[in-house]
C-alpha cells in the first residue's frame, strides 16, 4: 500500500511554498506570543496561561480523534466528499463531550469551552481545505488566524488582564471557523447514506493513534509540570519550549519538501544529510543567540540556559526520528509508526516522572530529550526492518 498516494502530500512548488511559508508565519506569531509573554508578564502569568492552552489543547486533540490526518489519507484518493462530513460530525459530537469532560474536572466553561471549540475548528477547517488541494485558501486562513492570536493576545497581555482572559483572548480568533465548521458537522449528522470506512479502518485507526500521541507528547508535559513544579517553572519551560519549536523551523520546512519528493521516487535517501546539517546549525545557533539574549533582554530567565542547551541538543535527534517517520508515512509503515510513538511517549513521561523530582527545569527538558531519542531509535529500528522486507520482497519478485 502507497501511503504517499492515499496522504496527498503536497505538491513540490506553488503549493508547497504556499503551505511552507504559512506555517511559518504562524509558527512565528505563536512564539512571538510566548516570547513577548516573557518580556511583559511575570513567570507565574505565563505559567497559568500556558496551562490554560495546553488543557485546552490536550482535550480538542484527542477530541479530533486523528480525523484531520484521516482527511489527508482518504479524500484525495476517490474525492468521497460525504467523508469530510462525517468525519466532522463525529469529530463535533467527540467534542462535545471533551468540553462536557472540563466541566466535570470543574473548569471554567466560560474559558475552556470556547477555546477548545476553535482549536477544533481552526485545525478541522483547514485540513479540510488542504484535503481538497485547496492550498491558497487554507495558507491565508492560517495567516490571518495566527496574526490575529497575536494582536489580541498581545493587546490582552498589554492591558493587563487575569491569565484565564488572556489565554481565551489569545484563542478566540480560531472561532471565526467555528461557523463553517458546524455547517459541516449538522451536514454529516444529517447524511442519510454514510460512507463506508471498513477498507480505510486499519489506516484509520493507525492515524488517530499517531495524531493522539503528538499531541500528549507536545502538551501534556505541560499540565504535569504545572502540577508538580508550579507555574513559575512551568513559564520558564513555555519559554524554553518556544525557542525549540523556533530551532526546528528550517529542519522542518527541509522535511516538508523532501516528503512530497520522496513519495513521488524522486530522491533518495541519502539527502537525510540536508536536514541533519541544518538541525546541527540551528541547535548551535539556538544555544548562541539563547546565551547573549538571555542575559540582555531577558535576564529573569537566565537560570533556563542549561534547559536550552538540552532542548536545544533534542533538535538533532528529532529531526531525524522526522525524516523517518516520513519514510514509514510514506512506505505503509503508519503501524510502526504508530508503536514508535507510544514507545516514545512512554519514556517521554517515565523520564518526566523521573528526572523532575532530581533536576527540575533541567529534567524536564531533558524528558523531552530522552522522548525525541527513543522516538528515533524505534523509528529506525522500524524502518530498517521495512526496508529488509522491501528487498527480500524485491528478490522474491526477480525469482519469480
Amino acid at each position: 500500500m502507497d501511503v504517499s498516494r492515499e496522504i496527498g502530500v503536497l505538491e513540490v512548488g506553488r503549493n508547497l511554498l504556499l503551505v511552507s511559508s504559512s506555517s511559518a508565519i504562524g509558527l512565528g506569531c505563536v512564539a512571538a506570543f510566548w516570547l513577548m509573554g516573557a518580556l511583559i508578564a511575570s513567570k507565574d502569568v505565563v505559567g497559568q496561561i500556558s496551562f490554560v492552552i495546553s488543557v485546552s489543547t490536550v482535550f480538542s486533540g484527542t477530541a479530533q480523534l486523528g480525523f484531520g490526518l484521516g482527511k489527508l489519507a482518504i479524500f484525495p484518493k476517490d474525492n468521497r466528499g460525504k467523508i469530510l462530513l462525517q468525519f466532522d460530525a463525529i469529530v463535533g459530537l467527540v467534542s462535545m463531550a471533551a468540553i462536557a469532560a472540563l466541566w466535570g474536572l470543574k473548569l471554567n466553561l466560560v474559558t475552556y469551552g470556547p477555546i477548545v471549540l476553535g482549536q477544533v475548528s481552526f485545525s478541522m477547517v483547514t485540513y479540510d481545505l488542504l484535503a481538497r488541494k485547496e492550498y491558497a485558501t487554507a495558507s491565508l486562513l492560517t495567516i490571518v488566524c495566527r496574526t490575529l492570536q497575536l494582536a489580541v493576545g498581545l493587546a490582552s497581555l498589554w492591558a493587563g488582564h487575569s491569565p484565564e482572559t488572556i489565554a481565551l483572548a489569545y484563542a478566540a480568533p480560531l472561532l471565526i471557523t467555528s461557523p463553517v465548521f458546524g455547517r459541516s458537522v449538522f451536514g454529516g449528522l444529517k447524511l442519510r447514506k454514510r460512507p463506508n470506512l471498513r477498507m480505510d479502518g486499519n489506516l484509520l485507526g493507525n492515524l488517530s493513534g499517531i495524531a493522539v500521541l503528538r499531541t500528549l507528547i507536545g502538551y501534556l508535559d505541560k499540565v504535569i509540570v504545572a502540577f508538580v513544579l508550579g507555574y513559575v517553572v512551568l513559564g520558564e519551560y513555555q519559554f524554553v519550549f518556544q525557542v525549540f519549536l523556533l530551532a526546528q523551523f528550517f529542519p522542518s520546512s527541509v522535511l516538508l519538501y523532501l516528503v512530497p519528493e520522496r513519495s513521488s521516487g524522486s530522491i533518495g535517501k541519502s539527502l537525510l544529510a540536508i536536514p541533519m546539517l541544518g538541525a546541527f546549525g540551528t541547535a548551535v545557533l539556538a544555544i548562541v543567540v539563547a546565551s547573549v539574549a538571555l542575559n540582555t533582554f531577558l535576564p529573569a530567565y537566565s537560570n533556563t540556559l542549561m534547559a536550552l542547551v538540552v532542548v536545544s541538543t533534542t533538535i538533532i535527534p528529532a529531526t531525524a526520528a522526522s525524516f523517518l517517520a516520513s519514510e514509514l508515512m510514506t512506505s505503509g509503515g503508519t503501524k510502526s509508526l504508530l508503536r514508535s510513538y507510544l514507545l516514545s511517549f512512554c519514556s517521554q513521561y517515565l523520564a518526566l516522572l523521573t528526572l523532575t523530582a532530581v533536576a527540575g527545569l533541567e529534567g524536564v527538558a531533558g524528558s523531552l530529550l530522552v522522548g525525541q531519542t527513543v522516538l528515533l531509535m524505534a523509528s529506525g529500528f522500524a524502518v530498517k526492518n521495512a526496508r529488509k522486507k522491501k528487498a527480500r520482497d524485491l528478490s522474491m519478485q526477480e525469482q519469480i
